[in-house]
């Protein structure tokens, strides 16, 4: 029970850190590219359905990952990355932050690697509260 709770909470810390306001409004289908594509390749790999490695171009590869995902997820398995996809993979998106729904924790930017700052202090706190 604890690898899972584990799981989760790192799954939702990845979900944070990899939301993006790309994802307002734009539905994401196979040919498309751009920095959305290469963040929702991102949190497929964070789920397991993408074992590439991102280039933010929408080919075959991310349409299987998606599809599995919807069909894994009871969802219309058409490899397109609507909103109700992005709410299934955690995504909640607006113009000014970015936020995990269950957590209450709000992000102004995309955290990487070697930041610092408020935001990284707060998924550090969402980090501890998932133990």
């Amino acid at each position: 029970m604890k690898k899972i709770t584990a799981f989760i909470a790192i799954t939702a810390a990845l979900t944070v850190m990899l939301c993006s306001t790309a994802f307002a409004g734009r539905t994401l289908t196979n040919g498309t590219s751009g920095d959305d594509v290469y963040t929702l390749q991102q949190l497929l790999a964070a789920y397991g359905y993408f074992y590439e490695d991102p280039t933010g171009y929408f080919g075959d590869v991310t349409e299987n990952a998606v599809i599995n995902f919807q069909y894994d997820y009871g969802l219309e398995a058409d490899g397109i990355v609507g909103p109700l996809t992005c709410s299934y993979l955690g995504l909640a998106t607006n113009e000014d932050s970015y936020s995990y729904d269950n957590s209450g924790a709000s992000l102004s930017r995309t955290l990487y690697n070697g930041m610092s700052g408020s935001d990284v202090s707060t998924l550090q706190a969402l980090l501890a509260d998932y133990g």
